[in-house]
């Protein structure tokens, strides 16, 4: 949210300027090495964010809020606009580095998290940096203390930026109703931070609940349950009661003589808790994005496939008619030109062409009354209509019906069925059913033999199917049974794939049960069980 209008611009001109100060001289007053290199210092985190927020306009603000601060401090007059200029590089340097990305947005995405760690650990170089050589040009800072100025300084800096910066910038977006939503678990999460920060940090160094690691199951709990503006505020809220009671001379981390070492051995600690929330919760947030993503492409993947079944439901329906119109149309053709039939050649090429209409009519009828059945057994409106007969005769009657496909596909068909073998059935529904084997056998088992037997077995109807074409993978012998569905194999068959689907739907409605016994190069077996009395039989579930 960019500073627009004069007003505006001059309200965060004066914030800026006025909590930089403000919290520098909080930092300045933590034992600095020099004076002013000091491993507390929120204000890189405030500039790094008044500048992505506000615009880097506000620069200005920085820049007078540094040389302010540092020369109430005691920095001589040069050391102070020296230490100004390297203070609002470092913003500007970092500012456009999260900038580059968007990062004004709420962290989202471990991308976003990788950066804002860049220009947490890139820009305090150019700051220390200057900053240091200010102070020993001015006088302020002996040489041989200039390494560690500059480590306390970059240390400082960088964990500003770390704890301080994702707070203002997640909080700048962020919706207090998504908290308030979870009013209970936001209370119980508050008090486990506060609670955990208090017995980590405080008391004797040799107190058995003085162990910093506890704070982390609060941190992961902030991380995953919430977002990165609460885990942002959770690694903050942490730090400042870790410096507090660290400051104050207690906790684990008060073990040499300085308020310097004890807060460079606590800083690096919390480095590690802040970088250790905010890679947590960008990732938590991308696993949340990409789980809303996935639901919504699933559901409008349903949408779709509704829309798709509806469309197979009425298109069928619809062409249903025509069809049958045709086929009479077409087969009355070949009638007549079968009765005024010579031996002529153009009369014969007129008798084969009529021929291969009614076929290729025929055809298409199979095809439409297909993705009808389908659209029914989508919709769960595949009905029954049983009655006794004998399987044995309806699979020779239908073995006897696709002769002419068999013998185009080199396949010749033996039935064995020992004794007739009758049960409560749907027959049309049955003989499509061992229609679709059979085709199927034909496809992949072409120019070789067939074999179809039918047996009474455990008290029910036992129907096998064989082929010897190349096989079934077994990974793939439930996943054949699906709607649009082929098998993987060298031949490139053209189907719908939904033969197979057909089959064990209507076996299914029957109480039976379809399965496919196959291993790779060796044929395929389908086998098909029905109970002879289906009183218990149940319809299709719906797709």
């Amino acid at each position: 949210m960019r500073a627009s209008t004069p007003l505006r611009r001059t309200a965060w001109w004066f914030c800026a300027f006025a909590i930089y100060v403000a919290t520098a001289l909080i930092g300045l007053a933590l034992d600095p090495v020099g004076g002013f290199a000091t491993l507390v210092w929120p204000p890189t985190g405030i500039a790094l964010a008044a500048l992505v927020r506000g615009g880097p306009g506000l620069w200005s603000a920085v820049a007078a809020g540094a040389f302010v601060a540092n020369l109430w401090s005691g920095a001589p007059l040069l050391a102070a606009a020296g230490i100004a200029v390297g203070n609002t590089l470092e913003a500007l340097l970092g500012a456009r580095l999260l900038r580059a990305d968007e990062l004004a947005r709420p962290v989202r995405r471990v991308r976003h998290a990788l950066l804002l760690l860049a220009a947490a650990v890139a820009a305090p170089l150019v700051s220390a940096s200057i900053g240091v050589l200010s102070l020993w040009s001015t006088g302020v800072l002996p040489f041989l203390e200039l390494g560690s100025a500059w480590q306390a300084w970059w240390l400082g800096d960088l964990l500003g930026a770390l704890v301080v910066a994702p707070v203002l910038l997640e909080w700048g977006g962020h919706s207090p109703r998504r908290v308030g939503a979870r009013a209970l678990e936001t209370a119980l999460l508050i008090v486990a931070v506060l609670a955990s920060a208090a017995l980590s940090f405080s008391g004797d160094p040799a107190a058995p609940l003085q162990r910093p690691h506890l704070i982390f199951p609060a941190l992961i709990w902030a991380a995953i349950r919430f977002d990165a503006a609460v885990t942002s505020v959770a690694v903050l809220v942490i730090s400042i009661i870790a410096i507090a009671i660290t400051a104050h001379g207690t906790g684990p981390y008060v073990t040499a003589t300085t308020l310097h070492e004890n807060l460079t051995a606590l800083q690096g600690f919390m480095g590690t808790v802040a970088v250790t929330g905010i890679f947590l919760a960008a990732a938590s947030a991308e696993r949340s994005e990409a789980l809303r993503r996935l639901k919504n492409d699933e559901r409008a993947l349903r949408s779709a496939l509704g829309v798709r079944d509806e469309f197979l439901s009425i298109a069928s329906h619809e062409l249903r008619t025509p069809l049958a119109a045709l086929s009479l149309q077409v087969s009355g053709l070949e009638r007549a030109l079968t009765r005024r039939s010579t031996s002529t050649e153009e009369s014969q090429r007129e008798l084969h062409r009529a021929g291969r209409a009614v076929a290729q009519v025929d055809r298409l009828t199979r095809l439409v009354d297909t993705l009808f059945d389908v659209s029914q057994i989508t919709a769960g409106q595949l009905h029954l209509q049983r009655d006794p007969f004998d399987l044995v005769e309806a699979t020779v009657a239908v073995v006897s019906g696709l002769s002419e496909q068999a013998a185009r596909a080199g396949c010749v068909v033996s039935v064995h069925a020992p004794e007739a073998v009758t049960g409560n059935w749907d027959r049309f529904r049955i003989e499509q059913v061992i229609t679709n084997l059979l085709t199927n056998a034909f496809k992949y088992g072409a120019g070789k033999p067939v074999a179809v037997s039918v047996s009474v077995e455990a008290g029910g109807a036992r129907l096998r199917v064989r082929d010897e074409g190349p096989g079934i993978a077994p990974e793939s012998t439930e996943r054949i049974f699906e709607r649009f569905e082929r098998v993987a194999t060298g031949h490139h068959q053209k189907s719908l794939g939904v033969g197979l689907y057909i089959a064990r739907q209507v076996i299914d409605a029957h109480a039976g049960a379809v399965r496919v016994e196959s291993t790779s190069a060796e044929g395929s077996t389908f086998v098909v069980e029905l109970p002879r009395d289906i009183a218990d039989a149940r319809p299709p579930a719906s797709a």
